[in-house]
Parts: structure tokens; sequence; C-alpha cells
């Protein structure tokens, strides 16, 4: 390091006189100094600029900051912003977001196990010409487990073809277009006792 701003020497808690001269061994711990070394010879290197975030750990607080590094007349400049509010905000958000995906899931699950209709989840399962040849059964409610007596241990897992093997190959094929270009389809078909 040949020289700091007074930003610099702030935010990092070091000081010109302390730093000048020094390797950036010498000045934060392994683990920032290898990351921030594999960087900046990178920018040597090839010439092409550097732009990367980094979390810091030393100073009065951590802190992320976002580096970019160009090379210039032989020597290498750095510039580094504090991202820390920034980055708290987005992990706040993100762990906001999860919350929100678990309540959404809850009520799913909710609708899912509660509804009068019969409800699969399915996997389709294509021929070596990308044709529906089947489909796996993932996840059933206990409306499909009523009305097929089907349990949901012998279900979910199985294919089509293996719980109901003289299901009519046009429903498969209904089924099969209905999953590739997600138009519905709504019909009748009568399931005898036989075919369980």
């Amino acid at each position: 390091f040949l020289r700091l701003n007074p930003c610099a020497e702030r935010m990092w808690g070091l000081t010109n006189a302390g730093t000048a001269g020094k390797c950036c061994r010498e000045l934060f711990p392994p683990e920032m100094a290898a990351a921030i070394l594999e960087r900046f010879s990178a920018v040597v290197t090839t010439g092409a600029p550097a732009d990367f975030e980094q979390w810091w750990e030393g100073g009065d607080a951590p802190r992320w900051f976002h580096v970019i590094a160009v090379k210039q007349s032989g020597v290498l400049i750095a510039t580094a912003a504090d991202i820390t509010a920034q980055k708290t905000a987005e992990l706040e958000l993100a762990a906001a977001q999860a919350v929100q995906a678990q309540q959404a899931m809850e009520r799913y699950r909710l609708l899912f196990d509660s509804i009068d209709e019969a409800f699969a989840l399915c996997e389709i399962l294509t021929d070596s010409d990308g044709r529906p040849a089947d489909f796996r059964l993932l996840e059933v409610n206990p409306a499909f487990e009523k009305m097929t007596g089907f349990a949901s241990q012998t279900a979910q897992g199985a294919t089509v073809r293996q719980l109901l093997p003289t299901l009519e190959e046009r429903l498969r094929e209904m089924y099969g277009r209905m999953a590739l270009t997600g138009e519905p389809c709504r019909f009748e078909y009568r399931l005898d006792a036989g075919e369980q």
C-alpha cells in the first residue's frame, strides 16, 4: 500500500503513516487478504478492472465494502464504498421473504389437505422422442385417497401406469398435452372398481 485517502483511513481504522509500505497480508486478516490479493492480482495480470464485495471484521465494527480496482500507469488504484446498510437491508428483506414463503406454503398445505376434490401433483415422464409416456405422482391429498382408494403411501412415487395399468391411452395423451401446453381440459371419466 502506497497511500490512503482520509475516507479510507476512517473506514478501515488505519493511518497513512502506519500503512504506507506495508503489504496486504500485514494489514488484513489472512482470509480477507487472500481474497483481495486474488482479485488485485487478476487486475494487474489481465488489465481488466475488478468489481466485487468484501466482508471485513476489522476496525470498530464488521462491515461490507464494494470494491472497484483498476490498473493505471503501473499502479493499482482501488476504491471501497461502505455498503453495510444496503447488505443489512438485503438480508432483512431475504429473511422477510422467507417468512412470507413459509406462510404461503402453510396456507397451500391447509388448502391442499382440506379441499374436497381429489388433487395430485404429478411429474411428467417423456419417452426418447419427448412425448408424454407416463406420470409420476409426487403428492396426493386426502380427498384423492378417499376417491381413488389409493393410500398416499401407495400413490406417492408410483406412476399412473403402475396404479392404473388399464387406463386408456387417450387419457394419458390428454394429460400429456395439458402438461406440455398448459392448456386446461375438463372431462368426465368413470373409474371402475376393477381398475383400482
